[in-house]
């Protein structure tokens, strides 16, 4: 099965945040770029982190690798144990990463890049409270709204969004980046 040109996943994690996941989800898909929900499981419901939203994904992780994709999402700005603990999970970010595939974080979830060892060496953002976290684990900290570094695109805090889901519209655009 292949999907259209332009097609972004974005990986949920349980107690998502419901509206940093809306305004993404807004953004792309108003510069018709469609977009596939995928959890670590496609049988499971996800829910936000006020308990009011329940999504069930579109795929599983497992399945990711078969799709044609141009850009990976992982989460929303929040941190999901079952992800960092996944190492189907850490794969899919390693293979994406090897291929040029465009890979998107935004805020605290700049850490499973670092989970699935390929910070090192990179520039990057994210919330300031990681960027210790991200220099022990070999990455340079830029502390702005947006950095692209190869097919990494780092948003630095969810008040970025905008201007991070602006940047990902335009690397998407140019093509893949390997």
């Amino acid at each position: 099965m292949s999907i259209s040109r332009g097609r972004t996943v974005i990986i949920l994690g349980d107690n998502f945040n419901a509206q940093v996941y809306h305004e993404l989800r807004d953004c792309l898909t108003g510069a018709d770029k469609p977009v596939i929900v995928a959890a670590v499981r496609s049988d499971i419901e996800l829910i936000d982190s006020n308990g009011n939203e329940l999504i069930r994904p579109d795929l599983g992780i497992e399945d990711i690798p078969d799709f044609n994709f141009d850009a990976l999402i992982l989460s929303d700005g929040s941190v999901s144990d079952d992800l960092r603990t996944s190492e189907e999970f850490h794969n899919l970010i390693r293979y994406a990463h090897d291929t040029g595939i465009i890979i998107g974080t935004i805020d605290q979830s700049v850490r499973y890049l670092i989970d699935a060892g390929v910070a090192a060496t990179h520039f990057l953002t994210g919330s300031p409270d990681i960027r210790y976290e991200l220099e022990i684990n070999g990455a340079q900290y830029q502390n702005e709204p947006v950095w692209v570094d190869g097919n990494l695109i780092s948003g630095r805090l969810l008040e970025d969004l905008s201007v991070f889901c602006k940047e990902l519209i335009n690397q998407i655009s140019l093509g893949p980046a390997a």
